[in-house]
């Protein structure tokens, strides 16, 4: 069941959706409106590495005044000060989010939706990415490539080294790799050499951690609060497809992901029972995958209309019934005939 409630901004109220049984204290903190084109939304948690991804997005883009930054900031109300240093320079809203009264990824990325007004574009990212000088402009030059005007780039991305040290590699496809044996939930895995393209390569599935699309994506597609960290991505990617959304991998490495990150608090760090959390997350993932019945309309949680599970089950070769993959699903590549 989902619950809205009102947050007093800076002139203006706004309305957020959140899952009942998750009274989290919310408070904007800053909200500065203004023209902008892309829209980025960033979940944090007591991440130290988020005011350098916002420094290094803003120094790396073509145009920085076109870019603003949608914050879920989760951390203790002692460290926000600490965490946002120097935020008030860039186009922004903020959100806090006690971390004691944190749920997980599928709120925070729900919760910095909320601000999306007349931005063009949405890139999605974790609060620890490095950037390509440039990147706006290649992306916005790479998806236009695509011939959808519903067309999603996302990837496991290349990864780096703070300061700022981007690890070599190549682009890669998401493929299926094996369902877990008691949760049957899917796992992906990044395969293939997507530089010998000139073009982004059509795929199924999606990231989490990268995700540039049109504005409209994140009006049709919101995230499920109600998603803990189990199986945000494969539901994310059936829902957007069952609405015609098509998903594309890069074939040039924009954007860099932090993998490392081993001495970082995470959720289930400071919360004994998230354990809990992600079995709600899992029946969820069971609902969409059409493992078990879905017992209440999930609406716009659910899969979409106009495209069936079937026919992603089809297109992508993954059977969520019998647990098989095909070569197709194991390889990244979709059925297309």
């Amino acid at each position: 069941m989902l619950n809205c409630w009102q947050v007093r901004g800076k002139g203006a109220t706004y309305t957020l959706t959140y899952c009942a049984k998750i009274p989290p204290p919310l408070i904007v903190l800053f909200s500065i409106p203004g023209v902008s084109s892309i829209y980025i939304a960033i979940a944090s948690y007591r991440d130290p590495e988020l005011m350098p991804t916002v420094r290094n997005l803003a120094a790396q883009a073509n145009d920085p005044s076109k870019l603003f930054f949608s914050i879920v900031l989760q951390c203790p109300p002692e460290q926000i000060g600490e965490l946002t240093q120097g935020l008030e320079q860039y186009r922004h809203s903020l959100i806090w989010l006690d971390s004691r009264q944190a749920w997980g990824v599928g709120l925070a990325r729900h919760l910095g939706q909320s601000f999306l007004s007349d931005q063009q574009w949405i890139l999605q990212l974790d609060s620890h990415h490095r950037a390509v000088q440039g990147w706006d402009q290649i992306l916005i030059e790479m998806i236009k490539q695509i011939p959808s005007d519903k067309a999603i780039l996302s990837a496991y991305v290349l990864g780096y080294e703070p300061p700022d040290r981007l690890m070599p590699g190549i682009p890669s496809r998401l493929s299926a790799r094996h369902f877990e044996s008691e949760s049957k939930l899917l796992h992906l895995i990044g395969t293939d050499d997507l530089s010998k393209y000139d073009a982004p390569q059509l795929g199924f599935a999606l990231s989490g951690h990268f995700i540039f699309a049109p504005a409209n994506f994140y009006r049709e597609v919101p995230y499920d609060p109600a998603i803990y960290f189990t199986g945000e991505e494969i539901t994310l990617a059936i829902r957007a497809w069952t609405r015609g959304w098509n998903i594309y991998y890069p074939n040039r490495p924009v954007i860099f992901h932090y993998y490392g990150r081993h001495q970082e608090r995470r959720h289930w760090d400071d919360h004994p029972d998230w354990w809990k959390r992600a079995g709600v997350s899992l029946e969820r993932y069971k609902q969409v995958v059409g493992l078990v019945p879905v017992l209440d309309n999930l609406g716009v949680y659910g899969v979409g209309n106009v495209r069936s599970l079937r026919d992603y089950q089809k297109f992508s070769g993954i059977d969520f019934q019998n647990f098989t993959l095909s070569e197709n699903a194991l390889r990244g590549v979709p059925d297309v005939h």
